[in-house]
């Protein structure tokens, strides 16, 4: 029985010994798994096989090399094209080079576009040709697209900017497409093309031409910036240019007002002193700022250098009256009488001042009366003589303390009312003088006949102060 339970014991002994030394083996093994997947994990990949390296280099190679071969057909194909349209095109066969040209500007663009051959980029002037190709055949919508296309490569390439045969290229496309422009009336565009264009163009008279339509388009949109430095640039071209200097002139006081006008002159004044245009052009705008002293200034500066001027007389003249130099202003107009003795104008500005300023009524009228003798039709004269009469009976009736006109001053208005008539012989004053007729031309201003049948033999007017003005009674 005791061995019997010794065997058993043992039977299970081994069976447990074998199962712990499984289990053992199994953890020995994961764990050695585990150890090579890591140290696996850490190790940099393997490079390919040489043979497949050299597969790759071979293809690549071939690759290549096929791209080449392309290229060139291409280019040889471009070159063919290309002598067999340039001829024609140098004969002015347009016609017959159309069609390579067309050939070759395909063929550039399909070099530039499957290997992105910025070299193409290098002959744009081909669509500079087809462009004129189509031009001259009239079919000016294609010609457009291509002088555009020309454009857009230029533009990109730069190529123009080293190379002067291509320059005149890209001025000759810019100048089409401005003239293109301006024929469909795409001012904005126009513009753009012609300020890019005298941006290379050094050509005085190339670039006036651009200049000149330039300026008028800035000065009708009113960008007088823009306009004053296209006109600086036309004035520097031609300095004697009448047109430009006065559209400047209109330019600066635009910008800048009269006051930046008068700094231009001044500056132009100390360079050139003895430059009498400029002095005269100083007398102007003083005298449109009513700066009158400066005026008399320039005006004597001027007459320095032109002594018998009858303009810089009469602007003196006026500036004379402005500042109250009233005897001054009377000298010169009859000095400007004896050197134009057919103006009446003269007499009556001093008229005007014995009248408004000097309150000489009889010298006013002396003088109005003169320039009437010079021409009767002259109404301004007649009108005058009226209003300093009128004017003289209120300074009498004053004096008298009369509130209302009596027989003596009646008579004097009576005289007064000659002139306003002989004045309506006139156009210029006859409006003038008939509103003053309807007022003045009535019982309260002329003898009635009842003041006739009272005043008997008073045909005269009896107080000393109107023996002057009777002197003139028509």
């Amino acid at each position: 029985m005791k061995s019997l339970v010794r065997r058993m014991k043992s039977g299970l002994f081994m069976r447990y010994s074998v199962v712990y030394v499984l289990i053992c083996a199994l953890i020995i093994i994961a764990a050695c798994a585990a150890t090579t997947s890591t140290t696996t994990s850490r190790q940099p990949a393997q490079e390919p096989p040489k043979e497949e390296k050299t597969q790759q280099a071979q293809e690549q190679a071939k690759q290549q090399t096929q791209e080449e071969i392309i290229k060139k057909e291409l280019s040889y194909a471009r070159s063919r094209a290309y002598s067999l349209g340039i001829y024609p095109y140098m004969d002015k066969n347009y016609e017959q080079a159309l069609p390579d040209l067309l050939k070759v500007a395909q063929i550039d663009k399909q070099i530039y576009q499957t290997f992105a051959d910025v070299d193409t980029l290098k002959y744009p002037v081909i669509y500079k040709q087809i462009g004129i190709c189509y031009q001259e055949r009239g079919i000016i919508d294609s010609a457009y697209y291509y002088y555009n296309e020309g454009y857009v490569y230029y533009d990109s390439s730069e190529v123009y900017k080293s190379n002067k045969n291509e320059m005149d290229n890209y001025k000759y496309i810019l100048q089409w497409l401005q003239w293109y422009y301006s024929e469909n009336q795409q001012t904005d565009k126009y513009i753009e093309f012609s300020e890019k264009f005298l941006m290379y163009e050094q050509d005085k008279a190339k670039r006036k031409v651009i200049l000149e339509p330039l300026k008028t388009i800035y000065i009708k949109q009113q960008e007088y910036d823009k306009a004053l430095e296209k006109l600086e640039e036309l004035l520097e071209i031609e300095p004697d240019n009448r047109e430009f200097e006065s559209e400047w002139i209109n330019a600066i006081r635009i910008t800048g007002g009269d006051e930046a006008l008068i700094k231009v002159w001044e500056e132009k004044h100390l360079e050139n002193p003895a430059d009498a245009e400029i002095i005269w052009n100083l007398i102007n705008i003083y005298e449109n700022q009513l700066e009158y002293a400066k005026v008399i200034e320039f005006a004597d500066k001027y007459l320095a250098l032109n002594s018998d001027d009858i303009d810089a007389r009469v602007k003196k003249a006026n500036a004379l009256e402005a500042v109250g130099k009233f005897d001054q202003a009377i000298v010169l107009w009859q000095e400007l009488n004896k050197l134009r003795p057919g103006n009446p104008q003269y007499l009556l500005n001093i008229a005007r001042i014995y009248h408004f300023n000097k309150e000489n009524y009889q010298e006013a009228v002396k003088w109005a009366y003169n320039a009437r003798q010079i021409d009767t039709g002259f109404g301004e004269a007649s009108l005058k003589i009226a209003d300093v009469i009128v004017s003289y009976i209120t300074v009498v009736m004053g004096k008298y303390g009369r509130e209302t006109p009596d027989i003596d001053d009646k008579l004097i208005y009576e005289v007064a009312i000659e002139y306003f008539k002989d004045a309506t012989n006139n156009q210029n004053t006859r409006n003038r003088a008939n509103q003053l007729l309807q007022h003045y031309n009535t019982e309260s201003f002329i003898r009635t006949p009842s003041d006739i049948h009272m005043n008997k033999g008073h045909d005269a007017p009896g107080i000393p102060e109107y023996s002057w003005v009777w002197k003139y009674k028509k």
